[in-house]
């Protein structure tokens, strides 16, 4: 079994097949990855797709994608964080908007491209594993092992990774142009391997790893005659034109970064290591990545870098122990001359070696599977051959491939089970806030998806979640009754501030909802002490600037939201909310300019366009309008403020049957949406249906108890029907909740009249 032939070259291990029997391989090849991995293309946006796909200006249009191509890759961000990112990827951005024109925008799209790259990338694989192990069989399995294995799923299945699949396909065609030009006797120029590196290298900064992997092939075939110096020869023609292009590469970057660090120097992830731990969080990164390959159990998108452990720490001797193995299972595979075991040994650090040098850049998560994506080729190669050579040993060759069967099934299952913790973004934290229990990161980012969910539904189960999540995320990291602090759990300055926001934000919702005595006061207070820790947080300011104009200090609200569009002016839910206030004012024509800003930032914003299309309704443009909504629709067809919006314009048509139909609807999918009922009872009331318009107008008020319009609007229904003593509670409550508003003077009066009745 797994007989590794000694031929000379790949022509002869290509013998015997035939153009068919290797398109039958390949299609294969293909049908069982996309088999278990086809669930990943149901997934929708999560994480950074929010802001790398859903929000990102750059892929509206061609015209606007080719402009960004000579600039940073995430320049479209606020100025402050864009400073610190120093990625230039043009055709990962190439790669994003052909996934974007594929599926309309929507995530399918993307993930479709995805899975294709990965695809490329097996087949690559396949024929790169060919030549090597000079088995067609052996070569099938490492390629099926390289692309199901558990690591992969995480590049596959999250949208903002594609460069690693992307970059992937073009490092293997820069490997395999380079062996078949050794193939050939290293004759003339290798001019497609330097072709194929440029392209890895504008998918991803770490495709530099190509260099040293073309090396460690050198070195395999080295290990295979033991002739080391004839194995690496003519260096300079060998690898002469990588460093060439590398250097093309650098010079590009210059110019685009405007300095000579050419972006190499800028970094999110300054975590203030120490010099120890800066070495064993290395070592916990090479061994780490060897245990993830041999027992993928423990897979996890947001496995936190622990500041501090002890040199006893297990996992850390685990790391160590595995990297231990790793120099001599090399150094007996080059006494053995077992050049394809040595090759797949090598292979899996040297991939590693960007990642390893320049750890600082990999950010709080440094072992994430995404960066394991080349690597996987290595452990694949050598799977197979180590397995060969011992069935190969012991003459127990149908043995080994069963072997070979088993694992390739193991890590389908392994797989498929995964791609279900990618599916969306509440099942993705869901389960990282499950395996990382002690990460700060995890519990506010989990409360961010659950307080999504909560506006998107109003279900008060998700904003009592919300509230635990950013609870949980303030109590982790701080000091002990004694003193001392548990120095494992990584706290930074961006972990507070998103908590707090995260819990100011809780309470407005649920001072809105009346829920467990929170007040607008409260949440005003949480987001009012963020500004005092965090003064240039536009965060911040937006928080308060919302409870402030839900508490009708208008001009106070206006300054805390122009603050913070000054501070970064493309800040969407700043303008957006900048739309509402002027709305407040009776300003269409600011609330058309404000959503219209919001609108240039994210031009499908499901929660603008609605406003926006009844602000232009308003203006009399009812052809805009009707567009705007038609548009927001497409974009999320049960957003509860699109069909609520949608119903609203049916309502100032006149055409109350629409509007009713629109308004169940809603309440169909959210029974507990107070603002449905209201503008459902006011319907009613509009087509004399009395008795289902008070039960329409009383749900809303016990859903929002702190809604001015609701209870006023119960109390004027009633008033109207003679039953002003029924009305008088609903309008004081009114009165109450907003003594402020434009209604007030003349509600005090008619609250006087009916008290003095």
């Amino acid at each position: 079994m797994l007989r590794m032939r000694e031929a000379v070259s790949g022509t002869e291990a290509a013998r015997g097949a035939g153009p068919w029997r290797r398109l039958l391989e390949a299609a294969l090849l293909a049908a069982v990855v996309s088999v278990v991995l086809w669930p990943l293309l149901r997934g929708e946006f999560i994480y950074d797709d929010l802001w790398l796909v859903a929000q990102n200006p750059n892929l509206r249009d061609f015209g606007s994608m080719v402009h960004s191509l000579g600039s940073s890759y995430w320049d479209f961000l606020d100025e402050r964080s864009a400073q610190y990112v120093g990625y230039w990827r043009p055709l990962t951005t190439v790669a994003l908007y052909s996934g974007s024109v594929l599926g309309g925008g929507a995530p399918w799209g993307f993930h479709a491209l995805s899975l294709a790259l990965h695809l490329c990338a097996v087949l690559l694989a396949f024929e790169l594993a060919r030549r090597l192990l000079q088995d067609r069989r052996a070569a099938w399995f490492a390629a099926l092992i390289f692309g199901l294995h558990p690591v992969q799923v995480e590049p596959v299945g999250w949208i903002s990774s594609v460069n690693d699949p992307l970059a992937g396909c073009f490092t293997l065609a820069a490997l395999l142009a380079h062996g078949c030009w050794r193939e050939r006797g290293s004759r003339g120029l290798p001019l497609a391997p330097s072709f194929w590196f440029l392209c890895a290298l504008l998918a991803k900064e770490s495709a530099v790893a190509v260099i040293p992997l073309a090396v460690a092939l050198d070195l395999g075939r080295a290990a295979k005659d033991g002739k080391l110096g004839s194995a690496l020869a003519p260096w300079r023609t060998a690898y002469g034109p990588l460093l060439a292009v590398f250097a093309l590469y650098w010079a590009a970057r210059v110019a685009v970064f405007g300095d000579l660090g050419a972006g190499f120097d800028r970094s999110t992830g300054h975590l203030g290591l120490t010099a120890g731990r800066d070495l064993s969080l290395r070592v916990e990164l090479l061994g780490g990545a060897l245990r993830l390959f041999l027992w993928p159990r423990e897979l996890n998108l947001f496995r936190d870098t622990r500041p501090e452990i002890p040199w006893t720490d297990g996992d850390l001797w685990t790391a160590a122990l595995a990297l231990a193995a790793l120099v001599i299972g090399l150094a007996w595979a080059w006494r053995g001359r077992r050049w394809v075991v040595f090759t797949g040994l090598i292979l899996i650090p040297v991939a590693l070696l960007p990642a390893v040098l320049r750890i600082e850049a990999l950010g709080r998560f440094s072992l994430s599977e995404r960066y394991l994506y080349v690597s996987a080729f290595g452990f694949a190669l050598l799977l197979v051959a180590a397995l060969g050579s011992l069935a190969e040993r012991f003459e127990m060759r149908r043995l080994g491939w069963g072997l070979l069967a088993l694992l390739v099934c193991l890590y389908a299952w392994r797989s498929r089970e995964r791609t279900a913790d990618w599916a969306s973004e509440r099942t993705m934290f869901a389960r990282s806030f499950v395996d990382n229990p002690n990460s700060p990161y995890v519990a506010w980012g989990l409360g961010r998806v659950m307080l999504g969910d909560y506006r998107r539904s109003e279900q008060l189960d998700y904003l009592l979640q919300a509230r635990e999540a950013f609870e949980r995320s303030l109590e982790l990291g701080l000091k002990r009754e004694d003193g001392t602090r548990d120095t494992s759990v990584l706290v930074t300055e961006e972990d507070r501030l998103q908590a707090n926001l995260g819990l100011g934000w809780y309470y407005f919702f649920a001072a809105l909802r009346g829920h467990d005595e929170t007040s607008l006061d409260e949440a005003l207070g949480v987001f009012k002490q963020t500004l005092a820790y965090f003064p240039g947080s536009f965060e911040a300011k937006t928080g308060a600037g919302v409870v402030l104009l839900t508490q009708g200090n208008l001009a106070e609200a206006k300054a805390m939201l122009q603050g913070a569009v000054e501070t970064n002016p493309k800040h969407l839910e700043a303008w957006f909310y900048l739309g509402k206030l002027a709305l407040r004012e009776r300003d269409l024509n600011g609330a058309k300019g404000a959503f219209e800003r919001a609108l240039a930032l994210k031009d499908d914003d499901p929660d603008t366009l609605p406003l926006y299309g009844g602000v232009l309704a308003e203006l009399g443009d009812v052809a805009g309008a009707r567009a705007a909504l038609d548009r927001a629709s497409e974009v999320a067809p049960e957003n509860p403020q699109v069909l609520m919006a949608q119903g609203l314009f049916a309502a100032r048509q006149r055409d109350g049957g629409t509007a009713l139909a629109w308004f169940d609807r809603l309440l169909k999918l959210s029974p507990d949406f107070a603002p449905a009922h209201l503008q459902k009872g006011k319907v009613l009331v509009a087509l004399g249906q009395t008795q289902r318009a008070l039960a329409e107008l009383s749900r809303a008020c016990e859903l929002a108890p702190r809604d001015f319009e609701s209870h006023y609007t119960l109390g004027t229904f009633l008033l109207s029907q003679g039953l002003g003593k029924d009305a008088l509670p609903y309008l004081e409550r009114a009165l109450g909740i907003d003594p402020e508003h434009e209604l007030a003077q003349e509600l005090r009066a008619q609250i006087e009249l009916l008290r003095a009745q």
